[in-house]
């Protein structure tokens, strides 16, 4: 049987108008983490709170601050308290736990002195976005010296004593 070449190529198009169509499938799924806070150190290391030069049995006290800065995870809210390192044996003390100001005493040289470290600016980081990392909330502490007037000194202690202000968060 001979098939008219018009029916034959009604067929044809009609198969080649047939496409197979695409299908879709989804799944839903939680994204989870488990987040730890911190605060780490942003402006250090090598800071210094620089009294100067001291004559013994000097009329003025000599004074000094010093900015730490720290940066933390974001939106703990208030400040974290604070609080200078404390061992006795090597004359350095903190007079309250960790607060929001911190207060301490120490000797360097054989001169008395006293240190508070006070929360003076806190700048809120910008959040995450899909398309940028966040920014951490920055955590600025000043930190005043006042070593006074009128003492004699030591000159076989040393100059230069290492201390801590720790942030507790």
């Amino acid at each position: 049987m001979k098939v008219p070449s018009r029916a034959l190529l009604i067929c044809t198009l009609g198969l080649l108008g047939h496409h197979a169509q695409a299908g879709t499938a989804s799944a839903d799924f939680d994204v989870v983490v488990n987040l730890e806070s911190m605060c780490q150190l942003k402006n250090g290391p090598g800071l210094t709170l620089d009294f100067g030069n001291y004559t013994a049995f000097q009329t003025n006290a000599n004074t000094a601050t010093l900015d730490i800065i720290f940066e933390c995870t974001r939106e703990f809210g208030a400040a974290p308290d604070v609080s200078f390192d404390h061992n006795p044996g090597l004359n350095l003390t903190n007079d309250n736990p960790p607060s929001e100001n911190a207060s301490g005493e120490g000797v360097v040289a054989g001169l008395r002195y006293g240190i508070t470290a006070t929360n003076t600016d806190t700048v809120q980081g910008a959040a995450a976005t899909a398309t940028s990392d966040g920014e951490a909330d920055d955590y600025t502490y000043t930190v005043s010296g006042t070593l006074p007037a009128g003492q004699p000194g030591s000159v076989a202690e040393a100059t230069i004593q290492a201390r801590q202000l720790i942030v507790t968060f």
